[in-house]
């Protein structure tokens, strides 16, 4: 719960069978390694807790929290317990980046967890380099310093998840003609050129709709999106989070009935709450979850987490969990200090987590693979097997709009 001074204290304990995290070698390293040191093991936090982003910062915290919790039931790392030092960054820059030197700045603290937005991860990942210390963020960018750090994202790009739904439109959907959709800012501009360069060729073309936010709040481009759809089989909607929320209730653009695929993954169930029946029928990618491949204290997960919060875990929640799981994998290793944390995660190889396997390579961080969902019932659920008539259901409205059927 957040205190008075606006930091956060970790909540009771879940339960204990989210625990066998590190396996017993990696215990004996760390009581080895960190037996002699202090009582806890501090990991700085700082995620938007207020503000339209919200949902995303608390599913990820909540995450980091059941990963922290259980590996304190078992004893700590080596007799020493994790705890969070949480700020609330608001998905700001410069809050965001303030926090993070602020916290950086105490000794006590190894490494940090933080930086959802593209612009916030930015602004803290030169705070990270200019300290030293480990940066792990669930930013949809590349770093723009050394792969190996001390900055390392691991969520999907935004430019990889533009070229997926780019190839969905293509190859699954059967599309010749998409309408992309975004407000006439960086982040639109970078999806909706990365989603044309992947579709677009002699037989497939894409044209785009990019608008002012006050037009899009004023509502009053609607005759412009119904012009522009004219020919068109798919939307592409180049916006994520509260954005495409906007998008969609302003423009009523399920009204023009075609197949939409949106950038974002629609990952944060109060998201999807406020929404109501707005997101339904969207297409969405999102990070393929492997939880229940990867052994049994991986696969206990969603059910303690559920009972912790009373909601399945999204992929924020995931991530969060992982990110603390990947730390405490440098700490059994022998990482005391935030050097060694460094230099111990370009070693990290093959680690199990809720995504797959990750590894650090010339690349930074392994990124996991997507999978195509689409929204029905209020739910996010992956268009595999057992949803066929979903995806029968598209590709006919494509045929019949591509042959004016």
């Amino acid at each position: 719960m957040p205190t008075p001074s606006g930091h956060r204290e970790t909540p009771a304990p879940i339960s204990a069978p989210i625990a066998a995290f590190l396996g017993p070698v990696a215990l004996l390293c760390l009581i080895w390694a960190l037996g002699c040191g202090g009582n806890t093991a501090a990991i700085g936090v700082v995620l938007p807790l207020s503000g339209p982003y919200s949902p995303y910062g608390r599913s990820l915290l909540n995450g980091m929290e059941a990963a922290v919790e259980g590996i304190n039931e078992t004893g700590g790392i080596g007799g020493r317990f994790l705890k969070l030092d949480v700020r609330d960054g608001a998905a700001d820059p410069s809050k965001s980046s303030a926090s993070l030197e602020e916290l950086f700045l105490d000794s006590e603290i190894l490494a940090a967890v933080g930086g959802l937005t593209p612009q916030t991860a930015r602004a803290m990942e030169h705070v990270a380099v200019r300290h030293g210390k480990v940066l792990l963020s669930p930013a949809p960018i590349e770093a723009a310093s050394s792969p190996e750090g001390p900055f390392l994202p691991f969520w999907p790009t935004a430019e990889t998840r533009a070229e997926f739904a780019a190839d969905y439109a293509a190859f699954t959907l059967h599309a010749s003609d998409v309408l992309a959709v975004g407000f006439d800012e960086p982040g639109s501009r970078l999806r909706i050129e990365a989603f044309e360069n992947r579709f677009s060729n002699a037989d497939r073309k894409m044209k785009s709709l990019l608008v002012q936010r006050e037009e899009v709040e004023g509502g009053t481009w609607a005759g412009d999106l119904r012009r522009s759809a004219s020919g068109t089989q798919v939307f592409y909607l180049a916006a994520d989070g509260p954005d495409l929320q906007l998008l969609m209730e302003t423009l009523s653009i399920g009204r023009l009935k075609r197949p939409m695929l949106c950038a974002g993954s629609l990952e944060a169930a109060v998201l999807l709450d406020r929404a109501g029946p707005l997101f339904e029928g969207l297409l969405a990618s999102r990070p393929r979850r492997m939880m229940h491949s990867l052994g049994a204290d991986l696969a206990l997960f969603p059910e303690e987490y559920s009972d912790r919060y009373g909601e399945e875990p999204d992929g924020y929640a995931c991530f969060g969990y992982d990110a603390v799981r990947v730390l405490s994998w440098a700490l059994a290793e022998g990482g005391a200090s935030h050097e060694s944390i460094r230099e111990l995660l370009p070693e990290l190889r093959s680690f199990p987590s809720l995504f797959g396997k990750i590894s650090h390579s010339d690349a930074g961080l392994t990124r996991p693979p997507l999978e195509m969902c689409v929204v029905l019932d209020g739910r996010v659920l992956p268009l595999n097997r057992d949803r066929e008539e979903a995806l029968a259901s598209l590709q006919a409205r494509v045929e019949s709009l591509r042959f004016g059927k």
